[in-house]
């Protein structure tokens, strides 16, 4: 096996002291910070290509390789968007690297390729996505992504000439579209990459028109700290503005309400800098809103006249009860709800004064999402631990469900367990065990552990490549549903956020802990794996307690706590995390943040990174900077057990926070991973 051995070292010059607070904080990698600057490629390349050399030689990588492509490279169904008697959706075929655009013309009509984003010529890395169809049926606007980056492009496709138009939006964040009642342009609020401080505006762009005769419907400002989402209804010509300012470490919104169409574009303010959130939608002659009246209370659906929107005098519809709603949409004479129930998800349909009509019948314990649809039916889909996601039809009046596509594969072989917990404090934490029969027989067992704890999202049962092979190969994969998460509602996401953050990573390692003080884990044969949020959650564990695990595996996390809100859009977490230019927030941050608690000295777990220059969410910078202080900090260790612990980052220019890159390249990113994994926690692989 080659060897990974890469040096971080500060030069005096390097070392940036800050002081918070009247608190000196160093910073010995602040020149990581830059993305293009020669030094920082020339570290990047370096570190990317020994550690590309030390992946390639691990043990098994074909049988892994074999295993992973049984496992992922099956048809899928990514999205899906009704339109009439038209059914637009897109679909991956085993084999393909990337989704194309297909029609039908009801639920079992024929098949027909609309896009194939392969004959646009721009390579293997482009994906699409179905952005809108027009009103008459005639015309699909669909984005263009490169990599796996958050931006994308807009075009406008003739569904009946196959032409794609001239009409195009650039490269940005979508915002907001919509095409006009009679399909001759569209209305739109974008946010062009790199131009954060651009004016932002809801435009209007007619068909053919040149964009710089667009013209501004609504003009939200100009600043960094704001963004702006536009919804439009075309039945009505009612457009929805909502402006979110990040303002002394809260997100503020504002809700307009515009008529287009109307003499002078009449528009209303609904809401006026609020410090919770708001979900406006119209649907008829009524107006929808879903929004809590306080900070931290549960929310509530009210709906009142669209041309008197008096949302005092609002009638409620829905409410939060011990299981908070997570999404909802507007069917017809129909409402459906998402909720989490005993860690799976539960779809309600209730009628439009809130009366429960009943639920959709689900394939077993997992994760749901309500994909669209009209009077008659909607699409869901549905995935498990056990189940790749399929797609399903479910009819109203029927009351059954049919798939919509071809039957995926059953890992039958796949036990699960649920069991408790506690945390530091008492609390009992819920923890999800996959791992076959034999496994659980025999006890101490190589472990994989994750976990989120974050902005409310629940770990629901979802279906994951690595965690199946993981389990294969004899190992248990762990989903820890620690407080900060949405599991058991408001209260539990409140108990690990800003100024709580500590408890979820309490929750986190007492997880770990429990398996071994039960046996079901071997003691030093822990990883932990996580990305984003759930990767400055493993990169904290393994600043607090390195001698627990084995191995790390961190995917695109943030992880410099004291300087994360400078970077991108990432002002808007700060009710998340809180900021460092608080001084209640501060020593919190400091305390854990990962990339201050690095001790020299201290032999660390071995640690694989992935990044890459596409990620405008979790800047790539806390990659870079963690692994420099990591490998300073083991630098003085004898060079065979520095050799046992390597520090590894996996960097890839196009990888960014969304998983479209192209198949062959993603499947042989989890390769890395498991061989990595397995190496470190001495596992066979036969």
């Amino acid at each position: 096996m080659k060897s990974a051995i890469l040096t971080s070292e500060p030069t005096t010059s390097d070392v940036v002291v800050d002081t918070y607070h009247g608190v000196e904080v160093a910073d010995p990698f602040r020149w990581l910070e830059g993305h293009q600057s020669p030094r920082t490629r020339a570290w990047i390349d370096d570190h990317a290509e020994k550690s590309r050399s030390y992946l390639d030689s691990l043990p098994a990588r074909d049988v892994l390789r074999k295993r992973i492509t049984e496992l992922q490279d099956r048809e899928a169904i990514l999205e899906i968007h009704p339109c009439g008697q038209k059914i637009y959706y897109t679909k991956r075929k085993p084999g393909e690297q990337q989704a194309k655009l297909y029609c039908r013309a009801g639920i079992h009509g024929e098949e027909t390729l609309v896009i194939d984003p392969q004959s646009l010529g721009e390579g293997d890395a482009l994906s699409l996505t179905i952005i809108d169809v027009s009103p008459d049926g005639k015309l699909l606007a669909y984005g263009l992504r490169t990599g796996g980056q958050g931006a994308r492009r807009v075009r406008i496709f003739n569904l009946a000439s196959g032409e794609t138009l001239p009409d195009e939006l650039p490269k940005s964040a979508i915002r907001g579209f919509g095409f006009l009642p009679d399909s001759n342009g569209f209305i739109y609020a974008i946010q062009q990459v790199g131009k954060l401080s651009d004016p932002q505006a809801a435009k209007i762009h007619f068909l053919g028109q040149p964009s710089d005769r667009d013209k501004i419907v609504f003009y939200a400002g100009r600043s960094q700290n704001m963004r702006l989402v536009a919804g439009f209804d075309p039945k009505s010509c009612a457009a929805v503005h909502t402006v979110i300012r990040a303002v002394g470490g809260r997100n503020l919104e504002s809700v307009h309400l515009q008529m287009l169409g109307m003499c002078g574009n009449p528009l209303m303010t609904l809401v006026d800098d609020s410090p919770v959130s708001w979900d406006v939608r119209v649907s008829g002659d009524q107006l929808y809103v879903f929004f809590s009246e306080q900070e931290g209370a549960g929310r509530k659906l009210v709906r009142v006249p669209l041309d008197s929107p008096d949302l005092s005098q609002g009638e409620v519809v829905l409410a939060d009860g011990a299981e908070r709603i997570l999404s909802w949409q507007l069917l017809g004479e129909k409402i459906l709800t998402t909720t989490v129930e005993k860690l799976s998800s539960v779809l309600r349909i209730y009628g439009v004064s809130g009366k429960m009509q009943g639920t959709i019948p689900l394939p077993g314990p997992g994760t749901a999402a309500i994909l669209g649809g009209d009077a008659a039916g909607c699409f869901y889909s549905f995935e498990s631990y056990t189940q790749p996601c399929e797609v399903y039809y479910y009819d109203f009046a029927k009351g059954t469900s049919i798939l919509f596509g071809s039957r995926a594969l059953r890992l039958n072989q796949i036990v699960l367990r649920r069991v408790q917990y506690s945390s530091t404090d008492g609390t009992r934490i819920p923890i999800s065990l996959l791992g076959k029969a034999e496994t659980f027989e025999r006890g101490r067992a190589p472990v994989l552990l994750t976990a989120y704890g974050a902005a409310g999202i629940s770990l629901t049962p979802q279906y994951s490549p690595l965690a199946a092979c993981f389990v294969d190969l004899g190992g248990l994969f762990a989903i820890a549903h620690v407080r900060g998460g949405g599991e058991f509602g408001q209260p539990w996401e409140e108990a690990g956020k800003r100024r709580n953050r500590p408890t979820v990573h309490k929750d986190f390692i007492a997880a770990a802990e429990f398996l071994i003080n039960t046996s079901m884990a071997a003691p030093n044969r822990i990883a932990v794996a996580g990305g984003s949020n759930s990767g400055l959650l493993v990169g904290t564990a393994m600043t607090q307690r390195p001698n627990l695990f084995r191995a790390v595996l961190c995917i695109a996390p943030i992880l410099d706590m004291l300087r994360y809100d400078r970077f991108d859009n990432t002002q808007f977490y700060v009710p998340q995390f809180g900021t460092a230019s608080d001084p209640e927030d501060f020593p919190v941050l400091l305390s854990y943040s990962p990339y201050h608690n690095v001790r020299d000295g201290e032999r660390y777990p071995a640690l694989l990174m992935v990044s890459g220059d596409a990620d405008t969410r979790c800047d790539p910078m806390h990659a870079r900077k963690f692994v420099a202080r990591i490998q300073a900090a083991m630098k003085s260790m004898p060079m065979q057990e520095r050799e046992s612990r390597p520090v590894l980052l996996d960097w890839n220019r196009l990888r960014g926070h969304f998983a479209t890159l192209p198949l062959s390249v993603r499947a042989e990113a989890i390769v890395d991973r498991l061989a990595f994994l397995c190496h470190h926690l001495e596992m066979e692989v036969a």
